[in-house]
């Protein structure tokens, strides 16, 4: 399956449950808005959600991955066994890692809220509880991660990335039912700290149910390579050398990967100086600036990484222009997807926090201040896209050390960058300040790379980049220019459905615009476009 076609499979699945996130992302909203119940959730929910990134969707997952594909690819009775041993050893480290975020919840969250002074108090308490409940997610989601992998392996792209579509239904039964029915009966008399709202109780049950119906359904999915390992348990752990390549290669990109959760327990505890709802403004944010890299860069990141390793594999372990052809497929696609949306949130941030966020008890005060960190997380799309297939390049070619080098760089600058704005921006700041770090990051992992640069085809790269640069110019331009019309001549009397309409004649014309820049890329006519597409997911 080329490359093309798994990332559109991955893509429409993801989108499915993208769209269930947006509905999840709209009922938290409208249920607990931007103060202290949400404040005190995202803290509680970032700390097991931080270390997941690190451990299942980060180092260890891809390490997995890379060599699950590899292994696949010469010996399947090899493959089974590394499975085998693999999810034994993870589910035993998860378990401790559980165990011990349990007991330790009260000094997770103060650790988190280093920055915040006595008024933060009641967010504080508040976290401590919600904490000791959420901290299982990270071993059932991880354990999904690690199952994920599998299925890419098999080219299985469209079932792995619907299934967070349960985790969504979890949040929006928590917050619209079990919510609702814990305060009626105020279940917090029997189930869990007394000091815990009902109400915000009911969401992190809600949570952790669909995170359990998450991993049954991966497991069905799953199910032929979980039977095969179930009929061949004898001799579970001879030969571990497989075991010893997955700690080699995934304990240099866990010190790597712990960018994100350093940059996140420093973006929280500076937030959480800002003040109450300044957490929720970031955190709804960067939700919506996941879309797009969740879509394009995960999807690209997640379907190049067999797709690399197979090319290395073929090339006995060597990188050729094979290998750099596929990079650079990927880097290209991610880059026409992060300008595309770049483009389209440049213009209408704003619009869309309105839409999908504004009512109940989300105020107007809580767009401005969601829509602004939203506009200036858009200026690291690129690099966050860019990081998600640079860091798959470097598992393939077990490269990663100086992944690691780069972590340090990252969380050195994210420290330095939110010490000095957050006085003078605020929240804006540290969103600007991820911003940055992402952009660093993907830059100095490019400049990883510069030994391959020779096979690189510099001047496709060159003709492509300054015209989608063209097109995203014109988009931007038509896209100001439409919307003030637009504003101007109100459609509808309901302000919901105007803003349906807007943003959706606005996506429209910047996907026909840059489906229009394919005609110069490709060198093809207009009318060619349908089949060029089609021959392209075809193969």
């Amino acid at each position: 399956m080329s490359l093309k076609k798994s990332t559109f499979l991955f893509t429409v699945g993801t989108l499915l449950s993208r769209i269930t996130g947006l509905v999840r992302d709209g009922v938290l909203s409208a249920v607990f808005g931007a103060g202290v119940l949400m404040d005190a959730f995202n803290i509680a929910f970032r700390i097991p959600n931080l270390f997941r990134d690190m451990l299942a969707e980060g180092a260890l997952g891809n390490a997995f991955t890379k060599l699950f594909s590899e292994y696949s690819e010469t010996d399947r009775n090899h493959a089974v066994r590394f499975f085998q041993q693999a999810m034994t050893v993870v589910f035993l480290l998860l378990s401790s890692l559980v165990a011990l975020g349990m007991i330790y919840s009260e000094d997770f969250v103060r650790l988190m809220t280093l920055s915040s002074g006595e008024s933060y108090n009641e967010v504080r308490v508040q976290a401590i509880s919600l904490t000791r409940i959420l901290f299982p997610y990270l071993g059932l989601a991880s354990m999904t991660a690690i199952l994920a992998g599998t299925l890419y392996q098999k080219g299985s792209f469209f079932k792995s990335a619907i299934t967070p579509i349960v985790g969504n239904l979890g949040y929006i039964l928590g917050a619209l039912i079990l919510g609702t029915v814990f305060a009626d009966l105020d279940i917090r008399l029997w189930f869990g700290p007394s000091e815990l709202d009902p109400r915000i109780l009911g969401l992190a049950v809600g949570v952790m149910m669909g995170c359990i119906g998450q991993l049954m359904l991966t497991l069905w999915f799953a199910k032929e390579l979980i039977l095969k390992a179930l009929t061949q348990v004898s001799g579970l752990f001879q030969g571990l050398s497989s075991m010893k390549r997955l700690a080699v290669l995934s304990l240099p990109m866990m010190i790597a990967s712990s960018v994100g959760p350093l940059s996140g327990l420093i973006n929280t505890n500076f937030a959480s100086q800002v003040g109450p709802g300044a957490v929720s403004w970031l955190a709804y944010a960067f939700r919506l600036f996941q879309l797009p890299v969740g879509l394009f860069g995960v999807a690209v990141g997640i379907v190049a990484l067999p797709a690399l390793t197979r090319a290395i594999t073929r090339a006995k372990g060597n990188v050729d222009r094979t290998v750099i052809a596929e990079l650079e497929k990927g880097l290209g696609i991610v880059f026409f997807c992060m300008l595309m949306s770049f483009s389209f949130v440049l213009v209408y941030h704003h619009q869309i926090i309105e839409l999908i966020f504004q009512r109940g008890a989300f105020t107007e005060f809580d767009t401005i201040s969601t829509g602004a960190a939203l506009l200036t997380y858009s200026f690291g799309l690129f690099g966050y896209g860019f990081i998600k297939v640079l860091t798959s390049f470097y598992y393939a070619t077990e490269r990663t050390g100086y992944a690691v080098k780069v972590s340090f760089i990252g969380v050195t600058n994210t420290l330095v960058v939110c010490y000095f704005l957050v006085d003078v921006m605020g929240h804006i700041g540290l969103a600007l300040a991820s911003s940055a770090t992402l952009t660093l990051n993907s830059s100095l992992l490019l400049l990883g790379n510069r030994s391959y640069f020779s096979l690189a085809d510099w001047a496709a790269i060159r003709r492509t980049t300054l015209i989608l640069l063209g097109f995203s110019g014109l988009a931007i331009g038509l896209l100001f220019v439409l919307d003030e019309i637009l504003m101007a001549l109100p459609i509808f009397d309901s302000r919901s459905l105007d803003l349906v309409i807007r943003l959706s004649i606005g996506l429209g014309v910047c996907m026909l615009i840059f489906g229009l820049s394919l005609t110069k890329i490709y060198r093809i006519k207009i009318n060619q476009i349908p089949n060029f597409l089609r021959q392209s997911f075809s193969k």
